[in-house]
């Protein structure tokens, strides 16, 4: 197992390459990436020895693309990797890879509107709606190495479960004292051990007395 020095790269403006700046205002790419050594000792009759090893590198992102289009809609789209080795010293070991893709959509809009009634002077009532959409699909596996048995020197797969959501909301603010939203929630989960889903929807209206 190897590690790397840390980085960090990021690139703007690229909605100013093959034209793109038609539809985009802005548009980035980001990849970055991180690792960290552990190791653990203990006391022996006075000798210090070592007790185990833990090497992780993450990715996060291991690729980001980020973007407003020209309709002032955000979008981004992430995919973010990791990997944990852990040593005993006993000599077996367990090893971690975990992966996540993103999809986000966010869009914002302010305004108004006056009321037509003569004993309210046409006033303007200003209100504010945004609208987010994330879609989520997670995937993480462990395996386990141990010095003896048929699989001695060899990782074993134990469990690798597999999640995905999604969630949609709508939210909008009529006055200060006046919001509220409109949400849905959408989760799978996926494992050796079990699987499960839950749908839920609904609406909030939250009114504030002052």
């Amino acid at each position: 197992y190897k590690l790397f020095p840390n980085w960090n790269v990021r690139i703007n403006n690229m909605q100013k390459l093959f034209g793109m700046d038609k539809y985009l205002k802005s548009l980035s790419i980001e990849h970055a990436s991180t690792g960290q050594y552990t190791k653990n000792f203990k006391l022996l009759d006075g000798i210090e020895t070592s007790d185990g090893e833990t090497f992780t590198t993450q990715y996060q992102p291991f690729l980001r693309i980020s973007g407003k289009l020209k309709w002032d809609v955000d979008v981004s789209v992430n995919y973010t990797s990791s990997q944990n080795y852990s040593f005993q010293a006993a000599g077996n070991s367990n090893k971690q890879l975990n992966n996540s893709y993103t999809f986000d959509v966010r869009y914002s809009h302010r305004g108004g509107f006056k009321i037509p009634l003569p004993f309210l002077r046409n006033r303007k009532i200003k209100n504010e709606m945004n609208f987010t959409m994330q879609v989520q699909s997670t995937q993480n596996k462990n395996y386990t190495r141990s010095i003896t048995g048929p699989n001695a020197g060899k990782y074993v797969e134990m469990d690798v479960s597999n999640n995905l959501s999604f969630n949609p909301v709508i939210t909008y603010r009529l006055s200060k004292n006046v919001n509220g939203d409109i949400y849905s929630v959408y989760r799978k989960q996926k494992s050796k051990r079990m699987e499960s889903s839950h749908f839920e929807m609904g609406v909030r209206v939250n009114i504030e007395i002052r």
